[in-house]
C-alpha cells in the first residue's frame, strides 16, 4: 500500500483545522458524557476509489475518445506545459482534460456524462460503499459526494442518487469547453474549503448537535475525514473499515 492511500495513523495524521498536527490520536478519545448526543446526520463520500473501484476520469476518457487521440494531444502539449508550470498535479490534470474534452460543447459534455453514468459507471461501483450511501440517504441524512472528479459525469450521478455534489467544475463560458475550470481541483484542503462554503457548521453549539460521517480512500480525503465524527477508510479491495468515532448518535431524532 502506497503512502497516498494509507489510512491516518498516530504517525500519519490528517491536519487539523488550523494546520497544526495533533499531539495525540487522530480523534481524541471522548466519553459519552462529555459530548451531547447528536440529533442530525451529514455524510460525505469521496468518489474515485471509494464509491468506485476504478479511476472515473480514465474510464470517461476511454468512452468519450475510444481511439485515444487525446493522449497524443496531451503528449504534444506536455513539454510546453512543464516549461511553463513545472510538474504539478493540477496543471497536468487541466492539460489532460483539455486534450480529451477541449472543443466540445456544453451539450455534448452533458450527453457524454449522462451516457457514462448509464452505460459505463454501473460496472465499476463499489457496492458496499454505495449501499452505505443509499442507506444513509434513505435514513434522512444529508449526503454529499465530495470529489476531484469532474462535474461532467459526477453531477448526473449525484442527481440519479438524489444526493449533493461538490466537485471540480469545468467552465463553458461561450457554450464550448476550452480548458477553463470554474473551481479549483476539489482535493485535499480544497475539499474542506468547499464543505465550509456549502454550510458545514463551525459554531460549537450547532456542530455539537450534528453527527458527521465521511468515507475516503486516499491522502486527498484526509482533511475531509478529519472533520468527521465517524470516518471510514476504503481499502483497494473495496472494503470499508471504521477508523474513528467519538460520540453517540441518536437515530430516533432524525425520523
Amino acid at each position: 500500500m502506497t503512502a497516498d492511500n494509507q489510512p491516518p495513523t498516530a504517525n500519519n495524521q490528517p491536519p487539523t483545522a488550523d494546520n497544526r498536527q495533533p499531539t495525540a490520536d487522530y480523534r481524541q478519545p471522548t466519553t459519552d458524557s462529555q459530548l451531547p448526543i447528536a440529533d442530525s446526520q451529514q455524510a460525505f463520500f469521496d468518489f474515485d476509489g471509494t464509491l468506485t473501484n476504478r479511476d472515473s476520469m480514465r474510464l470517461f476518457f476511454r468512452m468519450a475518445d475510444p481511439r485515444g487521440l487525446g493522449w497524443w494531444r496531451f503528449l504534444w502539449a506536455l513539454p510546453g506545459l512543464v516549461w511553463r508550470h513545472g510538474i504539478g498535479r493540477e496543471p497536468l490534470k487541466k492539460a489532460l482534460v483539455e486534450a480529451f474534452l477541449g472543443g466540445k460543447s456544453a451539450a455534448e459534455l452533458t450527453t457524454l456524462g449522462e451516457r457514462f453514468v448509464r452505460e459505463v459507471l454501473p460496472r465499476h461501483l463499489n457496492t458496499q460503499v454505495l449501499a452505505a450511501m443509499r442507506r444513509l440517504r434513505d435514513d434522512g441524512a444529508r449526503v454529499v459526494i465530495v470529489s476531484a472528479a469532474l462535474d461532467v459525469w459526477l453531477a448526473p450521478f449525484a442527481r440519479q442518487e438524489q444526493v449533493g455534489c461538490l466537485c471540480t467544475e469545468v467552465a463553458c463560458p461561450d457554450g464550448v469547453f476550452r480548458g477553463a475550470w470554474r473551481t479549483p481541483n476539489c482535493r485535499g484542503p480544497e475539499k474542506r474549503a468547499r464543505m465550509l462554503v456549502d454550510g458545514f457548521p463551525v459554531a460549537p453549539a450547532e456542530r455539537a448537535r450534528l453527527w458527521v460521517i465521511a468515507y475516503g480512500n486516499s491522502r486527498g480525503d484526509r482533511e475531509m475525514l478529519a472533520m468527521a465524527d465517524e470516518a471510514w477508510w476504503v481499502s483497494r479491495s473495496g472494503t470499508a473499515r471504521r477508523i474513528s468515532g467519538a460520540r453517540p448518535f441518536s437515530p430516533e431524532t432524525t425520523r
